[in-house]
């Protein structure tokens, strides 16, 4: 709700009763489209976070390195 007030100058008390009522207007149109936006950025931050513990599991080796296949070289005589 900070960001309705500080950002978008709407009251906080207009804002909730809006949404209560389930109201389709900008007021609740910009209030849903900034919780998907903190909502994506969790989601992000946590499978961030994720792949970071997965490489720490691994060990300060990191990624194991890619086998070398011997390349045919032409038969010499």
């Amino acid at each position: 709700m900070g960001m309705l007030i500080k950002d978008h100058n709407i009251e906080e008390a207009k804002a909730e009763q809006e949404i209560k009522r389930n109201r389709f207007n900008n007021i609740t149109t910009t209030y849903y489209l900034l919780l998907k936006r903190k909502e994506r950025a969790g989601m992000f931050r946590q499978q961030y976070n994720e792949d970071v513990k997965k490489l720490l599991r691994r060990g300060k080796k990191g990624p194991s390195p890619t086998p070398v296949t011997a390349v045919d070289a032409p038969a010499t005589q």
